[in-house]
């Protein structure tokens, strides 16, 4: 069974950044045309799926993304052989720095139980995102920090009783020529109503923290190859017996990524295609910790479409 993570920053176009920082220090003394104004590093949109221009004149942001997921190999739980997700972000300019936005979810699955559609909600996102610049002379470095409440829409916090699960995330991206890596440190406590869940009585989640990097190159303007690893830890509640076993290993996720950004018309969204090798699992396994490369009932193949405007 293939554990899906949820992933928090994701991609950002390197020579976007390249073109940002190599201003930074020189200066701008006038305004170039809309779709290749030169803006400051903290303007970057590094919380963004895959942004691909400098940023809209709009006070309103979309992002709708689908995937369409293909196990490389059947398992036990038939349900992760074929799988589409759904996901809907609006996102608002505040001030120019500052956004606030909202994030809708949806998993469909094409094997479902007697009664059930095969349609499930994820939780609902309220987010906050704060851009910054490392201030390093001629090397600054385009940053957010965001934090985000959830609403127990999702059939698993209503199932563990979750009420809500607020996370943080600082990210740094920088840039080298075409080269960029996002660092993202995540840290999230999950409030809960009952310390067990009501299937199977395991203890709930009560914190958890992840580390995530991801590696970028874009050789070309509508090509970009990636590479993400992402690795989280968590501390459950007590038991009933009150024991507690600390913080351990939970799961890791990686993919390899080749993500086509399609030439658009100018003031039209932008498109991009992503075709994504991917394996997540949980790290520890009958009491040890294991990692499989490709461990093909674990692997996925996901095609990837995405529209920001």
């Amino acid at each position: 069974m293939t554990t899906r993570i949820p992933r928090g920053p994701v991609r950002i176009v390197p020579a976007l950044v390249a073109a940002l920082i190599a201003s930074a220090g020189a200066g701008v003394t006038a305004a170039p045309a809309p779709e290749t104004a030169v803006v400051p590093a903290e303007d970057v949109d590094i919380s963004a799926r895959i942004p691909t221009k400098a940023g809209a004149p709009q006070f309103w942001h979309l992002l709708a993304i689908y995937e369409l997921h293909f196990n490389l190999m059947s398992d036990a739980y038939s349900a992760n052989d074929v799988y589409s997700w759904y996901m809907l972000q609006a996102k608002f300019d505040v001030t120019r720095r500052d956004q606030l936005g909202i994030r809708m979810e949806l998993l469909q699955r094409f094997v479902a139980d007697r009664d059930e559609s095969g349609l499930f909600f994820g939780d609902i996102r309220f987010t906050y995102w704060r851009k910054f610049a490392l201030p390093i002379p001629k090397f600054p470095i385009p940053g957010v920090a965001s934090i985000y409440l959830t609403a127990p829409s999702s059939r698993e916090s209503q199932a563990r009783s979750y009420l809500t699960r607020p996370t943080v995330s600082l990210s740094l991206a920088p840039s080298w020529g075409p080269l960029t890596l996002i660092a993202t440190g995540i840290y999230r406590y999950s409030f809960a109503k009952y310390a067990e869940s009501a299937e199977g009585g395991t203890p709930n989640e009560r914190q958890s923290a992840a580390i995530q990097a991801q590696l970028l190159y874009q050789p070309l303007p509508w090509f970009t190859p990636s590479f993400l690893w992402q690795s989280w830890w968590a501390e459950s509640y007590p038991s009933r017996e009150n024991t507690s076993q600390g913080w351990r290993g939970s799961s890791y996720y990686f993919e390899f990524a080749l993500t086509f950004t399609v030439p658009m018309p100018a003031r039209s969204p932008g498109l991009d295609l992503s075709l994504v090798y991917s394996q997540g699992a949980a790290m520890l396994t009958d009491g040890l910790y294991r990692f499989a490369f490709a461990k093909r009932d674990q692997a996925e193949l996901y095609l990837g479409v995405n529209l920001s405007y």
